[in-house]
């Protein structure tokens, strides 16, 4: 079992996001008991599980079990790639549901799905070699094709999380709900600023260990930024409760 600084960096990132989700959900709940507030309190409790599980539980702790196995972090990639295109169809129908009920999202989702076929097929048919630099980070090692696909869908997963939470931040009745929907917010535009150097940008870097660096740190940032603001907000809310 090998503990690698990109498990860290993850497992970190979906504990913050568990737990913000939480946090948002339940200010949310407070705002809306109507039966269609109830059906995107569900919708985006998936999500943010969703986010949860592909960071945390596969990218984190699969990583981890699957590390010391020659085609371990191969499948791991492939499962992960899987995931990640349900979870971008399920932030594609959420924000059609919640800002576009009249509209279908038929066609962003079927774009969504046939990226995550053609990302499958990719990794089947051009087995990537994901290795464990010198920093004990892992390097994805994906070929340009697959990660330009990779990275769409993490835009269209990580943009549909912008695209709720700043509508949202400015619907929002309460602090508390405007609070959480903005740090969300910053934190999903960063997102896609961070995967956007990575795939793309530093996608034909010589040097594996920097950019494997690089989006450890980052990731584990955002992690760290959420635990951060969860506990700001916890103290504000306190404080204003002792004020009142």
């Amino acid at each position: 079992m090998v503990i690698t600084t990109t498990a860290v960096a993850f497992i970190l990132s979906s504990i913050g996001l568990a737990f913000f989700g939480w946090r948002f959900l339940k200010a949310f709940r407070k705002t809306s008991d109507s039966e269609g507030g109830s059906k995107v309190g569900l919708l985006l409790s998936l999500f943010f599980i969703g986010f949860t599980i592909q960071t945390g539980v596969i990218l984190g702790i699969g990583s981890i079990l699957l590390s010391q196995y020659q085609n371990g972090l191969h499948l791991l990639l492939v499962i992960a790639n899987s995931f990640l295109t349900i979870i971008a169809l399920l932030g594609a129908y959420t924000t059609f549901y919640i800002f576009f009920p009249k509209k279908s999202p038929l066609f962003l989702m079927a774009t969504t799905l046939i990226l995550g076929i053609v990302a499958a097929v990719l990794s089947i048919i051009n087995p990537t070699t994901p290795f464990i630099t010198a920093k004990g980070g892992i390097d994805w090692n994906v070929a340009p094709p697959l990660s330009l696909i990779m990275f769409c869908l993490l835009l269209i997963g990580i943009g549909s999380q912008l695209y709720i939470f700043t509508n949202l931040f400015f619907q929002a009745k309460t602090r508390e709900l405007k609070n959480t929907s903005l740090i969300i917010s910053v934190m999903a535009l960063g997102g896609i600023v961070g995967q956007f150097f990575r795939f793309i940008v530093f996608q034909g870097n010589s040097n594996p260990t920097f950019r494997t660096n690089v989006y450890d740190f980052t990731t584990g940032a955002v992690g760290l930024i959420f635990i951060v603001g969860l506990i700001i907000l916890s103290f504000s809310k306190r404080k204003d409760s002792v004020v009142k």
